[in-house]
């Protein structure tokens, strides 16, 4: 595959969906794009601005808490893995508002409730905790709504 071909499918793949430099510059490995040339699509991608950190990572936050319900924590680590920069990820996460962010907590943990037959408060909790935390929300808001 030529450079103007791996470009062409690249700016497609951009042009369909949000992508980090980083699943990009795999993708063009994985088609045998050399190094040095995957270097230069990914540069000239972003000077084009079919691949952009900052819209990938607050894209990528709005639909990971709307659709999967996943907390600020998970998205930072989930955002960390795609090798997006600190800046874009600290953006993204200030830009969820706060108020849906309860609201989606409190949504999870109602229906977690739901599920769990036990009748032993200290139970029920400790499993709601392991429940949200695991969905990536911070301990002390899950408590604070525990507890209401």
């Amino acid at each position: 595959m030529t450079k103007n071909e791996a470009l062409t499918k690249a700016m497609k793949l951009c042009s369909v969906k949000e992508y980090a430099p980083s699943e990009i510059a795999n993708k063009l490995t994985d088609w045998g794009i050399s190094d040095e040339i995957v270097s230069d699509i990914i540069s000239e991608l972003i000077n084009e601005k079919f691949i952009d950190e900052f819209r990938m990572a607050q894209y990528f936050a709005n639909d990971k808490l709307r659709f999967n319900k996943w907390g600020k924590i998970k998205i930072r680590y989930m955002l960390q893995q795609k090798k997006i920069c600190k800046e874009a990820i600290d953006k993204a996460i200030q830009q969820i508002i706060e108020k849906e962010y309860l609201e989606i907590l409190k949504a999870e943990l109602a229906k977690k409730r739901k599920t769990i037959k036990d009748t032993d408060t200290y139970i029920v909790k400790a499993k709601m905790l392991q429940f949200a935390t695991g969905r990536g929300f911070e301990c002390d808001l899950i408590y604070k709504l525990l507890n209401k």
